[in-house]
């Protein structure tokens, strides 16, 4: 994991659940403004999260770490607050 990523972590862990039923059911029951301040946190690292996820080998698995900020990710566009429609 990028050094620079390290402080992200808590919010990968709390955020980046991969069933999707669990982590639709999590996110309902937070309140708009945590939702607002873990993407106010997260959207800024999108571009390094993704390269570095990007950067890992095919074919490996994923380490619980990478696939937790590729969760976090996936949770952050499907927020509702976030939602383009």
């Amino acid at each position: 994991m990028p050094a620079h990523l390290r402080g992200l972590v808590p919010l990968a862990e709390y955020w980046g659940i991969g069933d999707d039923v669990l982590r639709e059911m999590m996110q309902e029951g937070e309140s708009p403004a945590k939702k607002k301040a873990m993407a106010d946190a997260v959207t800024p690292h999108n571009g390094a999260i993704t390269a570095w996820l990007n950067g890992l080998r095919t074919g490996e698995p994923m380490s619980d770490e990478a696939a937790a900020f590729m969760y976090m990710q996936l949770g952050l566009t499907e927020l509702e607050l976030f939602r383009e429609e």
